[in-house]
């Protein structure tokens, strides 16, 4: 017989849906059992669970859009005669439905609207989980009483939103804000000085002492490099290095999977020492004074003397030290990136992954001296008491935030569009200063990942509610007055064949008039750094017979030297292998520059 289409098969039956009518048959001979009329307009799921038929999808809405854009309903059959049991009506989100299949459970439907949603097939109560989704046609999988999450691409929410392979499990209600005592844990190591009080040398200015070279991360030095270069020398480190910093005669590197910080003489090239950690350190340490400080993923934040490596003390905050597997290491589940915002004289940084994880994140002040700990700032998303998502400004924007490298300017620190005061208290929005969406040390180069000097999380992927003249780009550097970058001439909303080329340019600080200059170049920059009135930017050849974005890694890599005053081209050099993301620092009239093939290298004038 003709029926509606076929949706789930349970216990003999055979249950079919359209947009007028549920239909069960039998699956022995294909007669009716039973027909009903629906409530919906379209059917997204059929599901049966915990002895029910559930019917998930849309209503009629009175838009242009269509009924995806409207609410996402839930209704309750009996499965022997169809009659209705319950209706969930959840609350418009003001936003369409995810392009894939919902979930169940035998006690949740895990809607797929903003996010994650968990419908309650007992009381119809909904919990919003907008910053966990899944991936394009195949979604989330509740299994093994897990919620595994896939990687994905979409921009909306992307500050707050998971980003990655996760598998997520129920709360640790442990670890709820000021649910336990404070058990911050600081070890003394052979290099520790009671009382000692560091502070920053005047020259630091001139150094690279920390990721791209300040408290600001311009990726900018008033110190000139020339643009005619020549090898002065390299050194194979290892696999997956850091960006450096340099200070105090010393390049200092991360080997990340080996947990390593290497120190390297900058005149000849031999390694100083070497300090292996708990865990993988994924960012330079910062060199403030003569100590090395930096985070580590087992939890832990470390201070080095600089002239050895000894260990003067290492920090751990307080909660339990949980371990996960991530990217086939052990590491906490509060990790720490590797730079550590030094201000002030004050150290901060964050303990955390995401303000709906584990309890949160935590922002940390410490005495960089002594490791004493002076103040922590807890950031919480959930209502503590409920457990609930607060409620979204916007389709695309809700509250919360992702763990990333801090920033300063002096006188407040910015996660992200976040701030906080010098006493670490969350304050109102601050000035502008330099913020990403993915992360700055993300170096997938996904379609919607864009680095922004402003104040929040615009969103630069070029979807609805963009910012007027937003400045941003795939890398930014800048100074007083100007900020360079490398990014699309034009944003598609999520098409990036539709994007416009790639190019280098200049643009005054926000406010001021505009664009300066842009032009084309013959790479895909993955490291830029400004050095008194040079650009300097690296990257892999453009392959322009394989379409937008292609690039030749096998023809190995350009550096190119621009001038900042109008983009044209003082010098080109080829490279053997690409720069690691971000991977160049400039210092003492010499450029410094980490490789994907494992090296160390460093370029000065002719001698």
């Amino acid at each position: 017989m003709s029926s509606a289409p076929l949706r789930v098969v349970h216990d003999g039956s055979v249950f079919c849906a359209d947009g007028q009518t549920v239909t069960a048959l039998s699956a022995e001979t294909g007669k009716s059992r039973w027909t009903q009329s629906t409530l919906l307009c379209d059917i997204r799921d059929l599901f049966v669970a915990n002895g029910s038929l559930w019917l998930g999808g849309f209503k009629p809405f009175p838009t242009k859009r269509g009924p995806a854009w409207g609410p996402y309903f839930v209704t309750q059959r009996d499965l022997a005669t169809g009659e209705m049991l319950m209706h969930i009506e959840p609350e418009n989100p003001g936003h369409h439905h995810r392009c894939y299949v919902n979930k169940a459970t035998d006690r949740y439907i895990l809607g797929g609207r903003r996010g994650t949603e968990f419908i309650d097939l007992e009381s119809g109560d909904v919990l919003w989980n907008s910053w966990v989704r899944g991936v394009c046609k195949y979604g989330v999988m509740p299994c093994n009483g897990l919620l595994y999450a896939p990687p994905h691409a979409c921009g909306c929410y992307i500050a707050a939103k998971l980003n990655g392979f996760y598998a997520l499990a129920s709360e640790r209600r442990s670890r709820l804000p000021d649910s336990e005592p404070d058990e911050e844990y600081l070890e003394r190591g052979p290099a520790y000085s009671e009382g000692i009080r560091i502070r920053q040398s005047a020259i630091a200015s001139q150094e690279w002492p920390t990721y791209c070279h300040d408290a600001q991360r311009s990726g900018c030095t008033h110190s000139a490099v020339g643009a005619v270069l020549q090898p002065r020398w390299q050194i194979h480190v290892g696999p997956r290095l850091s960006s450096p910093t340099v200070a105090k005669g010393r390049v200092f590197v991360a080997c990340r999977d080996r947990h390593e910080v290497i120190a390297i003489e900058g005149d000849s090239g031999t390694v100083a020492w070497t300090f292996t950690a708990g865990g993988r350190v994924d960012s330079p340490p910062t060199i403030y004074g003569d100590r090395a400080l930096f985070g580590c993923r087992d939890g832990y934040v470390y201070c080095l003397r600089t002239s050895d490596g000894s260990l003067a003390w290492r920090f751990r905050g307080s909660g339990t030290p949980r371990r996960i597997m991530a990217r086939g290491q052990l590491e906490s589940a509060l990790p720490v990136h590797g730079s550590v915002l030094v201000q002030n004289d004050v150290a901060y940084f964050t303990m955390g992954r995401s303000s709906y994880l584990d309890g949160g994140i935590d922002l940390y002040r410490l005495d960089p001296g002594t490791g004493r700990m002076l103040s922590k700032t807890r950031v919480y998303s959930p209502d503590p008491e409920t457990g609930e998502q607060p409620p979204q400004s916007a389709p695309y924007a809700m509250p919360g935030v992702r763990s990333d490298i801090l920033t300063g300017d002096g006188e407040d620190v910015y996660l992200r569009e976040m701030v906080f005061d010098s006493g670490g208290a969350e304050g109102p929005q601050g000035r502008p200063h330099l913020l990403t969406l993915t992360g700055f040390l993300d170096d997938s180069w996904p379609h919607r990942s864009y680095w922004i000097f402003g104040t929040h999380c615009s969103l630069s992927t070029g979807c609805s509610r963009r910012d007027k003249d937003l400045v941003s780009g795939r890398l930014l550097v800048f100074d007083e007055s100007t900020i360079y970058g490398y990014g699309r001439k034009a944003y598609h909303w999520s098409n990036q064949l539709q994007d416009g080329p790639y190019e280098l340019f200049a643009h005054d600080r926000p406010g001021q008039s505009g664009r300066q200059w842009a032009r084309a170049v013959p790479l895909q920059v993955r490291a830029m750094i400004l050095a008194h009135n040079i650009l300097f930017a690296a990257g892999s050849p453009v392959d322009t017979e394989n379409g937008p974005g292609a690039t030749d890694e096998a023809a190995g890599a350009l550096l190119l030297a621009v001038a900042a005053s109008n983009g044209a081209t003082l010098a080109q050099y080829r490279l053997e292998a690409p720069p690691v993301f971000d991977g160049m620092a400039a210092t003492g009239g010499r450029l410094y520059l980490t490789s994907t093939d494992g090296k160390v290298l460093c370029f000065g004038g002719s001698r």
